[in-house]
């Protein structure tokens, strides 16, 4: 019996805390490009004529490597999962479900493409400051060249109303419809690659995650869906025919939602 003692009201709520295991697939696609295994540098300030392929290997050297860094004591990675509806049947072929979905996500991975990059001299209210002129400053690690890491300081949150109403028209006939209003924040969006949905900044900054606080790149805000299945009428006359034909269905799905976000991204060289 429902909550006003009709029967067809339904309340219904769950939460749940569940694990994110680290797995390998993380962190692989950049383990394998990595050095001393595989050799992958970009030279700047070009290559003498001639020296292109053999010569130019002896060009290579340690602080031109790429190399693969993985947090070893990663902290707990978890999801926080919840929900709250509220289904009604209005007669005998209508009923409405209204809901709604969250979750928040604590130590998710956060992939970085170029760890050694030159570090903000000081932060004050203002907000980072970084060592003037350009070119002053140091790297991470000046003996190496990029360095891929994969660290589990990254969070998510995720916000939905959910609405979904089906109706019977007739017995053999009957039609869904479900509307989703969603809002997926997040400080990383990516799991292998540093941009996986190639609509975001390229490197993230990893010593501050707040600093990268918004929309997620996956971030769709809303989104229909319709649906229509129709019970195939079975023939009566027949009783073989009967049994091969009864039971069949066909239906219908549409779906509309709204874009994913981007980013414009400028390119250029400054000159002084």
């Amino acid at each position: 019996m429902g909550p006003f003692h009709s029967g067809r009201t339904v309340v219904r709520s769950a939460f749940g805390i569940f694990d994110v295991l680290p797995l390998t697939y993380e962190f692989v696609a950049n383990a394998y490009m990595a050095a001393p295994f595989f050799q992958l540098s970009t030279i700047s300030s070009g290559l003498p004529q001639g020296s292109f392929p053999a010569a130019a290997f002896t060009l290579l050297t340690p602080n031109q490597l790429r190399y693969m860094y993985v947090e070893s004591h990663p902290k707990r990675n978890y999801t926080m999962n919840w929900n709250f509806n509220i289904q009604q049947q209005f007669g005998s072929n209508l009923a409405a479900t209204v809901a709604y979905v969250g979750s928040h996500g604590l130590h998710q991975p956060f992939q970085v493409q170029d760890a050694s990059i030159v570090l903000p001299t000081s932060h004050t209210s203002d907000g980072y400051f970084w060592p003037v002129p350009a070119g002053s400053g140091t790297r991470v690690n000046p003996y190496a060249g990029q360095i891929t890491g994969v660290l589990w300081n990254a969070s998510s949150f995720y916000d939905a109303l959910q609405i979904h109403v089906v109706r019977r028209m007739t017995t053999n006939l009957q039609f869904g419809a479900s509307y989703t209003w969603a809002k997926s924040i997040d400080t990383s969006s990516a799991s292998v690659a540093g941009n996986q949905f190639l609509n975001s900044i390229f490197n993230l900054q990893w010593f501050d995650t707040s600093l990268n606080r918004g929309l997620s790149d996956f971030d769709i805000r809303q989104n229909a869906v319709f649906n229509l299945i129709w019970e195939l009428p079975a023939p009566h006359d027949h009783r073989g025919l009967h049994w091969f034909a009864s039971g069949w269905q066909t239906g219908g799905i549409y779906q509309i939602g709204s874009g994913l976000p981007f980013t414009p991204l400028v390119g250029g060289i400054l000159s002084a």
